[in-house]
Parts: structure tokens; sequence; C-alpha cells
């Protein structure tokens, strides 16, 4: 019986080292990063998650302005199909309903402004299209022709590379160009599409950009210099090349 009492008492022992080896490596599984605020010149942005750590919220706040972004339905892959964005200036209303395709890329978003507190009536509306590396968003309004395009190229690197306007009388107004980036993270990935009105996010972080006005010709040159914390996420952009340097702020938490 003693025998059989020292077996059972190695077997407990050895189950518990195991069971806190598993906790172990459980607990030491790596934190994700999440970006909780940007702060530009007078303007912040809030960003807050759920419980399950799904996006749900953004607060834009300027001194006179300020809009919430709040997110109620998500698909199975956690995208936002349903938010609702709220102005203080005219406590005005909108919803917004998102679709993706299979590469969780947004094929539409479609605005709808309320009438009153129960009713809305669609409002403008994006879709969507992939051909390549080139992503094309088309604009339109119910009830009207006028449809204007914003065409963005990405190149090999997962980086912006061109976009180009095209308003809805069909002239192409201006157009982007990016030519550098650096090898660290950008923040646009750890946000979702609907923060950027659907356009898909670069990987890294541009060092140069070129701004051409198509009607007058005039283009205009823009440098950007980062700050970058110990996991190589950019914590602060300065950009040379507007009238004051325009220096912009990141926050992130780890969960």
């Amino acid at each position: 019986m003693k025998t059989a009492n020292k077996y059972l008492l190695i077997a407990i022992t050895a189950a518990s080292i195991y069971s806190c080896k598993k906790n172990d490596s459980i607990q030491k599984l790596p934190s994700k990063t999440y970006l909780t605020k940007k702060t530009y010149g007078d303007i912040l942005e809030n960003y807050h998650y759920d419980n399950q750590n799904r996006f749900s919220r953004m607060e834009y706040i300027e001194p006179t302005y300020t809009s919430t972004t709040t997110v109620t339905m998500y698909d199975n892959k956690n995208n936002p199909t349903e938010y609702f964005v709220r102005a203080s200036v005219t406590n005005s209303v909108s919803k917004y309903n998102a679709t993706y395709d299979t590469q969780n890329r947004p094929l539409s978003i479609v605005r709808y402004d309320s009438i009153n507190p129960t009713t809305y009536a669609q409002g403008s509306s994006l879709t969507f299209t992939y051909v390549g590396n080139k992503q094309i968003r088309t604009s339109s309004i119910p009830g009207s022709s006028n449809t204007s395009v914003l065409e963005t190229i990405f190149g090999d690197d997962g980086n912006f590379a061109e976009s180009k306007f095209t308003n809805s009388a069909g002239v192409t107004t201006t157009s982007f160009t990016w030519s550098g980036y650096d090898n660290k993270n950008s923040y646009e990935p750890l946000l979702p599409h609907i923060t950027r009105g659907g356009i898909l996010p670069s990987k890294n972080n541009q060092t140069t950009e070129v701004f051409t006005n198509l009607i007058t010709g005039v283009a205009s040159t823009y440098t950007a210099s980062h700050q970058y914390n110990a996991d190589n996420y950019v914590i602060q952009t300065t950009y040379a090349g507007t009238t004051a340097p325009l220096v912009i702020n990141y926050t992130y938490e780890k969960r």
C-alpha cells in the first residue's frame, strides 16, 4: 500500500508540474499592440476596444467639434459591419453598413442619415474593386449619376505607391506619390478600414510624399521623420514641407 501511495504521489506531483508549465506557456504568449491615442495640432483621437479586444469606438475631438464612432455589429472575422457616427455640432447621427471580401478587404460602405431616432435614409455609398495591386474606391449618391473615383496603387512591399482622385465630371484633379518608407511598423494596420474611409493600410511609415494639383500643375513635397518604441511602432512623426512642422504623436498599449 505504501508503494502504491508513493507512485500516486509521484503521479500527482508530475501532473502538477505539467499543469504549471502549461499555465506558464499560456501566460507567456506574446501580447498584441493596440493604438489608443493619436494627437496632432489641437486634435485628439481616442480609440477604444471591447472585452474581446475588438475595435469598438473612436472619439475625434477638436476645440469646437467632436464626433464619436461606435461599432455595433461585427462579422465572424471581427470586421465592423455596422457603426454609428454622431457629430456634436448638429447632434446628427449617421449609420454605416460595411461588407468585406474573403481577404477582409472592404467591398462596400453605405451611409444612412437619420430622419428621426429610429428611421434612416440612404445617403452616399462607397464601393471597392481590386485589380492587381490597385484598390478602386467609387463614391456615389442615390438618384444621381455623379460618381467620383479614388484609385490607390500599392507596391509589392505592401505600401502606398500612388493615388489619383477623379471627380464627378471625370477630371483627375489630384495625385499623391510616395517615394520613401522606413522598415518599421505603421499604426495603420492596427485600426479597421472604416477609420480610413475603407482605404487599405500601409505596412510601413512613409518618409517622402509628393502631392500634385493636376489642374494647376503645382507639386508639393513633404518629408517625414519618425521616432519609434521598443516594438518598432512609430510613436512620433514630424512632417516638413508644411507652413509649420506637423507633429503627430501615437500612444499604444499591449493586451
